[in-house]
């Protein structure tokens, strides 16, 4: 077994310590110990894998592994691997990762997806996408061992969704049906988020036919995701006909497919509920919040009047909504007796919503009051 260090220092040699982040630059060493470690025991390795994934720092990661690999009877399995390469991922530590991966392929453990999706998150967040599609296309076989599968390919493609990169997502896409990768509902749907973003909503839409002809049936993502496209672009009335094609199609309305519509329903100030669907709480809250996030606050405090009529209390969350739009729009009394409403509602008001207010007496320059409320 290997150890992973950096470069011995001067004072005092650590040969177990090593650095992921800036300022010093990353070099990584292996020392091969005298005999071959034995497996550690189950109990052992779960609590070695609990204090890693409690361990937020990579470096100090890194010498908890060094630490443990100086027993003579310890050798780390897939998951103490896998957590580690996860962690070393999130600081961006791809050249140390590489050489985990080789090294746990030595040790003779198969390299699972999970490690890939390491491998593809870092390089989200580094923004390397060519590098990512590299790592599919070409890298797999040598690096992992293993052949890019559906699940693989569609977590590049997210990736490269994030990323706004339309023609690497096109040319990955592509490459899936030349090597004979079939396409999932999950790959169809990412590929409707990066139209509906690209405000591509009616090419969106077309791929539903493609996917009738692939064999895929759509879900409720594929329809929350084209209703979203439309209620961004301002046309309820065509999220509305995907609505009725979803439900001609024997997929049933969701929750989120109904906070969906209601903020299409808030850009318009519009108040209608969507058909078919008893709202809650939430749905409520959203409605509330996507009124006063188009300044309908006046149609907001009427759908808060609609709730308690249907025995839905308004919360905390519902009160600091409507104060804070009314306190951006300056209309101070109106928000003054939003308080006092919590209050004989018995709804306890909480730092967000005294903060709120008396950020905008101070810029009304009403510096008594706020100072009253303060106190």
């Amino acid at each position: 077994m290997h150890r992973v260090c950096s470069a011995p220092r001067a004072e005092p040699p650590c040969p177990c310590h090593v650095r992921v982040g800036p300022p010093l630059p990353l070099r990584v060493r292996w020392r091969r110990a005298e005999a071959r470690h034995g497996p550690l025991r189950a109990a052992d390795q779960e609590q070695l894998l609990t204090a890693l994934r409690e361990q937020p720092d990579p470096d100090t990661v890194l010498r908890m592994l060094n630490a443990v690999l100086a027993w003579n009877d310890f050798a780390p399995g897939p998951e103490v691997y896998e957590e580690i390469i996860r962690k070393l991922g999130a600081a961006g530590a791809l050249d140390l990762m590489k050489v985990l991966v080789a090294e746990m392929r030595r040790e003779g453990h198969q390299v699972k997806l999970g490690v890939v999706h390491s491998f593809l998150d870092c390089y989200a967040r580094q923004q390397p996408f060519d590098d990512a599609v590299d790592l599919v296309l070409n890298q797999l076989d040598p690096l992992f061992g293993i052949q890019a599968d559906t699940v693989v390919y569609n977590h590049l493609l997210n990736v490269l969704v994030e990323g706004s990169e339309m023609k690497l997502l096109e040319l990955v896409y592509s490459e899936m049906g030349a090597r004979g990768i079939k396409p999932a509902v999950v790959t169809f749907n990412t590929l409707m988020k990066a139209l509906c973003r690209a405000h591509q909503v009616r090419t969106a839409v077309l791929m539903l036919e493609e996917m009738s002809s692939r064999g895929v049936a759509p879900d409720e993502t594929t329809f929350t995701t084209l209703m979203q496209g439309f209620v961004e672009e301002g046309s309820i009335e065509a999220a509305l006909r995907v609505k009725a094609r979803m439900l001609e199609m024997g997929c049933s309305l969701t929750k989120v497919m109904v906070n969906v519509l209601i903020n299409g329903y808030c850009k318009l100030g519009r108040l209608e509920i969507a058909d078919g669907f008893e709202p809650d709480q939430m749905t409520y809250n959203t409605f509330v919040n996507g009124l006063c996030q188009n300044d309908h606050v006046g149609h907001a405090l009427k759908v808060m009047d609609v709730m308690v009529q249907e025995g839905h209390h308004p919360d905390v969350f519902t009160y600091n909504i409507v104060v804070n739009c009314l306190c951006k729009n300056g209309q101070l009394e109106e928000a003054k007796e939003i308080l006092n409403q919590m209050v004989d509602q018995g709804c306890l008001l909480d730092v967000t919503t005294f903060n709120t207010l008396i950020a905008a007496l101070c810029t009304w320059n009403r510096l008594e009051e706020a100072l009253d409320l303060s106190c």
